[in-house]
């Protein structure tokens, strides 16, 4: 599943949900155009700045839905702040909360062995281009890597699915192709696409129509190489942060993706994301009663990844303590679609 279809899903669930909200629920076969950024945080996020900084954008457009783990309806000033609150005080735990309006959808995530907290902000034009100025701000204050691209792009360049390929207008003929691991069919190859996105321990690792690497980056990335890397933008801007800008035009993609192979592969962001991913898997496999499972894969209420967290009276403990297990599917934007709690016998 790719970034769009969970958002296809997440409109029709809404619309679901609350039958008054039909009359805004887009034309699903005319997506907006939309802007999607990413931003990787420390966990000591200033929380303060972070709530201030929501505020801000929402000031643009009245948000209308809340989403967390305890939390899922209509969107009120006193019920957010209560939300925000919950989740924010929470240090080595999950969190996750999610606001919405009709322009703008802003989620706030972290499971609890991630490095990092993630941000995923998916925004109009019109506004993201009004409001860029405060979202660099923010980022340059705050993040240790974030990227800004077209929500389209960066769905079609993570999409398997071939038939979602062709519903988002794509001829799937001009994309690599290999056979699933689930069930046998054939599917797309999207590691090979050069805007693929590596998810690991918060990060989303990838070559992306703009970059920012702020001063923590270093542990990841090597500071001269991407200072060298030659792109239509290379500066280095406030809190040594780095800022790389691929190509001229956010919606010309199509005509550089050499340039995304090019930065992909200086940048050794394959062999970064590969040893990331695996030290992430030993952390998992290290301990042999875990308290959190994590899955990959294709799930049965639509998302591609399963965090399996045992309980014991409603508080997490090792699986060989546990009498119970929540099981949340995550699509590809990170955004909760299904939870349950099972009873273990």
């Amino acid at each position: 599943m790719g970034f769009l279809e969970g958002f296809k899903k997440s409109i029709k669930r809404s619309a679901d949900e609350d039958a008054s909200d039909l009359n805004k629920e887009q034309d699903l076969n005319k997506p907006k155009e939309q802007k999607y950024f990413f931003i990787s945080c420390q966990k000591t996020v200033d929380k303060e700045y972070l709530r201030s900084f929501i505020d801000d954008l929402f000031k643009s457009d009245t948000p209308s839905k809340i989403r967390s783990h305890e939390y899922r309806g209509r969107y009120y000033p006193k019920r957010f702040a209560e939300v925000f609150d919950e989740e924010m005080i929470k240090t080595d735990e999950r969190r996750f909360f999610s606001i919405d309006s009709e322009k703008i959808s802003f989620t706030v995530r972290s499971e609890r062995l991630d490095e990092v907290l993630s941000l995923i902000l998916i925004i109009d034009y019109d506004l993201a281009d009004s409001l860029y100025t405060q979202i660099e701000k923010f980022i340059i204050r705050e993040a240790v890597l974030a990227f800004e691209t077209d929500l389209h792009d960066i769905s079609i360049q993570n999409q398997t699915e071939i038939n979602m390929l062709e519903w988002m207008g794509e001829n799937p003929d001009d994309y690599p192709k290999c056979e699933s691991s689930r069930n046998g069919v054939m599917e797309i190859d999207i590691k090979k696409n050069p805007g693929y996105v590596f998810k690991t321990k918060g990060y989303s690792l990838c070559a992306a129509y703009r970059m920012w690497f702020g001063s923590d980056s270093c542990r990841i990335f090597d500071r001269d190489t991407l200072r060298d890397f030659h792109a239509y933008e290379n500066v280095t801007i406030d809190n040594d942060v780095t800022r790389i800008t691929l190509y001229e035009d956010i919606k010309d993609y199509r005509n550089n993706r050499d340039k995304q192979l090019e930065f992909r592969n200086e940048l050794h962001i394959d062999e970064i994301a590969e040893r990331l991913i695996e030290q992430e898997k030993l952390e998992y496999r290290d301990n042999s009663d875990p308290e959190i499972n994590i899955k990959e894969g294709q799930f049965s209420h639509g998302g591609v990844r399963l965090i399996q967290t045992y309980l014991k009276d409603g508080r997490t403990v090792s699986r060989s303590k546990a009498d119970s297990v929540e099981e949340r599917e995550l699509d590809a934007n990170g955004k909760e679609v299904f939870k349950i709690i099972k009873t273990l016998k």
